[in-house]
C-alpha cells in the first residue's frame, strides 16, 4: 500500500499540474501480436541484438524521469540481476494494468509478505484508486493516446541484500502497429517510478 501511495501521490501531484482532466476509454481487445511482442521485449532485455530488431528507427529508449534517451547497453545492464513478474499487453488506457501488477506481485515466490499486503487490491476503492494512478502514469511516461499498445514488464529487484531493500521494477514500452499487422517498439521506459 506504501507502494501504491507513494506512486499515488507523485501521479496526482503531476496530473493537476499538467491538467490532466480527460476520462479513460473501456478496455480494447489486444491481438496476440502484441501480447507477443511485449513479451519478447522481456525475454531479449539483455540482449543487444533482440532488442534491435524488436525496436522502431527512432526508439526512445529512457530511464524514468529523464529526457535524454540512453542505449541500449544501458537497459542490459539495469535488466542484469531483475527477474520479470509479469508481462501485460493493452491498449491504453489499461484499467486492468494496476490489478494485473498486484497479481504478480501476489503469485510470485521471490516477494515478501509486507509487499503483498501493502500493495494487495482488495478493497474496491484502493482498486480504483490503483487503476487511475497506472492510467496517468501510462499516459504521462508514454505520452499515450486512446487505443495506443502499451505493454508493462514487472520486474522484481534481486540486487539487495535486505527484503524490505528490494524494489518492484518496471519496463514500461508503447508500441507501434506495421502494415502487416504486427507490433514493433516505439518506446521504452525503464527503472524504478519512486527514484
Amino acid at each position: 500500500m506504501r507502494l501504491l501511495m507513494a506512486i499515488a501521490a507523485v501521479l496526482w501531484f503531476c496530473c493537476e499540474v499538467a491538467g490532466q482532466t480527460t476520462q479513460p476509454a473501456a478496455d480494447a481487445a489486444v491481438p496476440d501480436q502484441w501480447q507477443q511482442a511485449v513479451q519478447h521485449v522481456a525475454d531479449v532485455a539483455g540482449d543487444d541484438t533482440g532488442l534491435r530488431n524488436e525496436m522502431t528507427d527512432g526508439c526512445a529508449l529512457r530511464k524514468f524521469g529523464e529526457d535524454v534517451d540512453q542505449d541500449e547497453q544501458t537497459l542490459i545492464d539495469f535488466v542484469a540481476g531483475q527477474s520479470a513478474l509479469g508481462v501485460h499487453a493493452y491498449f491504453y488506457p489499461a484499467k486492468m494494468m494496476a490489478r494485473d501488477i498486484a497479481a504478480d506481485v501476489t503469485a510470485s515466490m521471490l516477494v515478501g509478505p509486507r509487499l503483498k499486503h501493502d500493495i494487495a487490491l482488495d478493497d474496491p476503492a484502493v482498486a480504483n484508486a490503483a487503476a487511475a494512478v497506472a492510467t496517468q502514469w501510462t499516459q504521462m511516461t508514454l505520452h499515450a493516446d486512446v487505443s495506443t499498445p502499451i505493454g508493462v514488464i514487472v520486474l522484481w529487484n534481486t540486487h539487495a541484500d535486505l527484503d524490505e531493500d528490494r524494489r518492484l521494477n518496471f519496463i514500461l514500452v508503447k508500441g507501434q502497429r506495421q502494415s502487416d499487422g504486427s507490433f514493433r517498439i516505439a518506446s521504452i521506459y525503464w527503472g524504478d517510478p519512486l527514484q
